[in-house]
């Protein structure tokens, strides 16, 4: 096996959109961190002015160099622009990857033609086959474009990368012709160096005054916010009470009213007193809401590897949990419920609502320590085990 020290160059464009494909890189940087230090390779996160201020923070490390591709001299851009639409090749990336000297580029969750002639391994991600299982939430041309890029990587890219062995599968079903390196990395939430907000800061703050129930996703159709509706109005009919806080960017592209419909719902129910919605709120605070929670729900009918999930086994939270296969594997020891069983789901609440007995485990180094061998080897690169 190659010896030689390596330089990993990380995706980091983007916005709080898709905050989990960013956090996704926060936690691979923060693994790294805990490689030891005479064999932890070099880390350089390509950047651009839309990638949040904050989490640029959360990697400013000492192994890791910043580059903003936004900020590369003007001319230079210029130049790098016309070769490629004269030669179709990404000479920008190149000159990144000469310059800082970069032996592996991950992640690109599209193929890009103009990247295979880079003086280093190109790695691509594919996060989840949402569209083959749920294809009724994309429009049609979203499928098709899902379609072809899957299928340009299956047929030209080297190395690939899936978040879990439910994916792995899933991948070796449709693509069985595949012939480069089909790598598993299982993510997961490493929650160092970073400050939580205090309970009774967000007491104050989100104006918190019983014990509550954590959602923390973005509103998008998969993500199901309507079953833990449900459940609610059957608690309400019980005569029971709970609060159920929601977190997360307040809007499906696929689907404009799913939020304002969700909203109506939860006022002609008059499950008002039931839940709050504090929208797209820091990283700090919403670990912080999570780190003192009864539980958090994950409802979704469908996840490629849920970094909620992954926040809560590391702060040693109860997570309750939609049925699916990919739960299953990330999680076993979780409460789970059927997908659209609100019914169940209700029953589950209530009784987390009322044992305060109910614990779970924290996820120590170890788990760390596991994350960042897979990276390792994934990328190839030896690793000594322990400090």
């Amino acid at each position: 096996m190659d010896t030689k020290r390596k330089t990993i160059g990380l995706i980091f464009t983007g916005n709080e959109n898709w905050i989990g494909g960013l956090y996704y890189i926060v936690n691979i940087v923060k693994a790294i961190g805990f490689i030891p230090k005479q064999k932890r390779p070099d880390v350089v996160i390509i950047y651009n002015n839309k990638t949040p201020a904050s989490l640029l923070k959360e990697v400013n490390l000492s192994f890791v160099h910043q580059v903003n591709i936004d900020k590369i001299f003007l001319l230079k851009r210029l130049i790098f622009s016309t070769l490629f639409r004269v030669f179709k090749k990404n000479y920008l990336f190149k000159h990144i990857v000469k310059k800082h000297k970069i032996e592996i580029l991950y992640p690109f969750n599209e193929y890009h033609y103009d990247l295979s002639f880079l003086p280093c391994k190109v790695y691509y991600w594919i996060f989840d086959f949402q569209h083959k299982f749920l294809p009724e939430l994309f429009t049609k041309q979203e499928v098709v474009k899902r379609n072809n890029e899957f299928e340009l990587m299956s047929h030209y890219a080297n190395n690939i990368v899936v978040s879990s062995f439910t994916a792995k599968k899933h991948f070796q079903t449709y693509f069985p012709y595949f012939k480069g390196n089909l790598h598993v990395l299982r993510f997961a939430s490493l929650i160092v160096n970073l400050i939580l907000t205090d309970i009774s800061v967000l007491n104050k703050k989100f104006d918190i005054k019983e014990p509550y129930f954590l959602v923390s996703n973005q509103f998008w159709i998969h993500k199901n916010h309507w079953v833990i509706a449900k459940a609610l109005k059957q608690i309400k009919a019980l005569g029971q009470k709970c609060m159920i806080i929601f977190t997360g960017k307040e809007h499906d592209p696929r689907n404009p009213k799913y939020v304002s419909d969700l909203k109506t719902y939860i006022d002609k129910n008059s499950l008002n007193d039931y839940t709050k919605f504090l929208g797209f709120i820091s990283r700090e605070d919403q670990l912080g809401l999570m780190k003192n929670c009864i539980a958090v729900i994950q409802p979704s009918k469908f996840e490629g590897w849920g970094t909620v999930v992954e926040d809560a086994k590391s702060l040693g939270v109860q997570v309750i949990l939609s049925d699916i296969e990919i739960h299953r594997e990330q999680l076993p020891e979780g409460k789970f419920f059927g997908v659209d069983d609100y019914n169940q789901l209700s029953k589950i609440i209530l009784k987390f609502n009322s044992d305060t007995t109910i614990k779970s485990k924290t996820y120590i180094k170890e788990y760390y320590l596991k994350f960042s061998k897979q990276i390792i080897d994934i990328f190839n690169y030896p690793y000594l085990g322990k400090k």
